[in-house]
């Protein structure tokens, strides 16, 4: 009889461990997102230093920091079903890339993981290295958290 209670203990346990390990694994879900082109970060949005990390949810937001390029309009962007996420790096006088290496869901959070990368250095002029992603609408999201390169750099909560 004691046996038996120790092996059906075990069984239970393990039992136990292989369901919280699948709970876990459910709650983090991928979050699909489309490159966006045609708009510039105005001069007064850029980063002094650093990075520039915003998820817009409205076009005034979105108006406020960035300028369509020509024939381009926000209004082309569909608010009600997708917000626009930035992601910038301040003026650098290398070659400077940034992109996203994924976006997920983990328990209510959006993570947004950006990679950046420098290269040669330029001779002539500054930039500010920009993307934009639009992602589709999430109302329940109530925090964000920013990666750059692996490593936290910002967390936001409602």
């Amino acid at each position: 009889m004691r046996i038996f209670l120790t092996l059906f203990l075990a069984i239970s346990l393990v039992s136990i461990n292989i369901a919280n390990a699948q709970n876990k694994s459910a709650q983090v879900t991928k979050v699909n997102f489309t490159k966006l082109s045609g708009f510039t970060l105005k001069p007064e949005a850029e980063p002094r230093s650093g990075y520039f990390t915003q998820l817009f949810a409205r076009k005034v937001q979105f108006d406020q920091h960035f300028n369509p390029d020509k024939g381009k309009s926000s209004s082309l962007i569909n608010f009600d079903k997708f917000s626009v996420l930035a992601g910038a790096v301040a003026k650098s006088k290398y070659e400077t890339t940034i992109s996203i290496e994924k976006i997920q869901k983990n328990k209510g959070v959006m993570e947004v993981y950006f990679i950046t990368t420098t290269g040669k250095k330029l001779e002539t002029r500054k930039t500010v290295p920009q993307v934009l992603y639009t992602i589709g609408q999430d109302n329940s999201i109530f925090g964000i958290n920013y990666y750059v390169n692996g490593k936290l750099e910002m967390e936001l909560r409602n």
